[in-house]
């Protein structure tokens, strides 16, 4: 989906150049359309290498973090002097 918005906006950035070259409004509407739809392809290609990272690398479950953050939180307190 990334490649296909980087495809997109070269579409819409030769469109814009000829609507300008050759002052045609069905060219500029054009070169707005392919814009919008990149964006819309940029939005869910980056949603779905989210989705495949998250599968890939989960983080610590609803419990939080380990038993072992406390007692490193409190060795750091203590030489810290604060405990």
């Amino acid at each position: 989906m990334i490649v296909a918005s980087l495809l997109l906006i070269v579409v819409a950035v030769a469109l814009l150049i000829i609507g300008l070259a050759d002052g045609s409004d069905g060219y500029l509407v054009g070169s707005i359309v392919a814009s919008l739809l990149a964006s819309v392809a940029l939005v869910l290609g980056g949603r779905q290498y989210a989705a495949r990272r998250a599968l890939e690398h989960p983080v610590a479950g609803p419990s939080g973090p380990g038993p072992g953050f406390a007692a490193g939180a409190v060795r750091r307190l203590r030489r810290a002097g604060l405990v």
